[in-house]
């Protein structure tokens, strides 16, 4: 019997339990009382009497048995026990729909979860993708530092050179005298940098056989230093034969700063001297100094621009090529080893110049922002040469400053001692 039909027979059996008792109540005999037959003879009566007894002690004991086997054999044996089995059915069958009203939950939640996790990873997957243009930057900036060192170390390196042979310190073509000094550039200029058709041609007998390239590089700020983006300059490497960019640099120096040195009569003078009094050696040593601060733009200028560490130039070449630059120019225009200001021109306005690096911007919000930040660093290191830069121009124009004001001290000092 299946619970359906359990079901049914349940309530067939409630009804007739209803019905019955309804029946019973209503059809039950009260207390049953004989009538007198008073126009009858008295035995009639006593038949009558006693047949009314009859049939109403078997409807009695009639309704007593049905009572009985409704309530024992009905009730008890029959619809009780499967009305006990309609609710344990019922019970077992509820607590299965809980369960799978329970799994139909954890199975919600185990796919919200899956989804969750796999929305993740997905995104994970998206964000860490590496991007063209940040491992381009990556990869182009890992010489900044070491090459920045290299500018400084060739920086100090020839403002030592400058200040010794100004001082006329040993070890330099100064150091034998001002003759010396003066004999040695003659010669440089007319074997290197003479060039036969200045002056109406009247070099032409003086003139050795020069380079066209390197005429006139002595004196030309702009052809030296200012449009070269790297210079063959490393100062910091093991002595031997300079190289053209170093004669360059070196002879451009002597020319704009201190072009005469102390000559040998006045060398002569102060080891004659006292040197605690002596005036005019603590003031040539002052104009050197003075004079050093005008020298340590240029210095800082040729450090910027003496060549790097070598590290990720073909990436930097590459960056030249995607602008444009024929591969056999690459060398003449940024160097085999770029150096530090070549790298800063190409990072922070070059690779701007290029469209591609606008197209690498369609990608990944994740990498766009890295992108940015990248760029923020690229733009601190420009502030900080540019702070430098303020530094070394605010030095330039308290120089000045002193300067005038020192013909005025010296004014007053005179009046002070007249």
């Amino acid at each position: 019997m299946n619970i359906a039909h359990k079901i049914t027979y349940g309530l067939k059996a409630i009804l007739m339990i209803l019905f019955l008792s309804i029946g019973t109540i209503t059809m039950f005999p009260q207390q049953a009382k004989a009538h007198s037959c008073c126009a009858c003879a008295s035995r009639t009566c006593s038949c009558v009497a006693a047949a009314h007894l009859a049939t109403q002690l078997h409807i009695t004991s009639q309704f007593q048995s049905h009572q009985s086997w409704m309530i024992n054999t009905f009730w008890y044996d029959n619809v009780l026990p499967a009305m006990m089995m309609m609710t344990t059915q019922l019970s077992a069958v509820a607590m299965q729909q809980v369960q799978i009203v329970g799994s139909f939950l954890d199975a919600k939640m185990q796919l919200e979860t899956q989804q969750l996790l796999q929305r993740l990873h997905a995104q994970a997957h998206k964000d860490y993708r590496p991007s063209e243009e940040i491992c381009s930057i990556g990869t182009t900036v890992r010489s900044l530092a070491s090459s920045e060192r290299k500018s400084q170390t060739n920086s100090v390196v020839l403002g030592r050179r400058l200040i010794d042979r100004q001082m006329r310190n040993e070890d330099t073509l100064a150091g034998a005298g001002d003759s010396t000094d003066v004999a040695t550039r003659i010669q440089r200029f007319a074997s290197i940098y003479c060039n036969p058709k200045d002056n109406a041609g009247q070099l032409e007998d003086f003139c050795g056989t020069t380079s066209p390239d390197r005429q006139n590089k002595d004196i030309d700020f702009t052809r030296t230093l200012d449009v070269p983006m790297t210079l063959d300059i490393d100062f910091a490497k093991s002595p031997g034969s300079p190289t053209e960019d170093e004669q360059d640099i070196l002879e451009l120096a002597n020319n704009l700063y201190s072009p005469n040195v102390l000559s040998n009569s006045f060398v002569f003078e102060q080891r004659n001297r006292d040197l605690v009094k002596n005036e005019e050696f603590l003031k040539w040593r002052s104009v050197v100094a003075k004079r050093s601060v005008a020298q340590n733009t240029f210095n800082t200028l040729v450090g910027m621009k003496s060549e790097g560490s070598g590290i990720g130039t073909p990436e930097l070449h590459a960056i030249l090529q995607e602008l444009g630059v024929p591969a056999t120019e690459l060398v003449g225009l940024a160097g085999d080893n770029p150096s530090y200001y070549a790298q800063m021109q190409l990072l922070s306005k070059k690779v701007f110049q290029n469209p591609q690096f606008y197209i690498n911007l369609y990608e990944e919000p994740a990498n766009v922002a890295r992108t940015g930040v990248a760029l923020q660093g690229i733009e601190l290191m420009l502030l900080n040469d540019m702070f430098n830069s303020n530094l070394r121009t605010e030095m330039l124009l308290s120089l000045a400053l002193e300067l005038s004001l020192e013909r005025e001290q010296e004014k007053v000092e005179g009046l002070l001692t007249e």
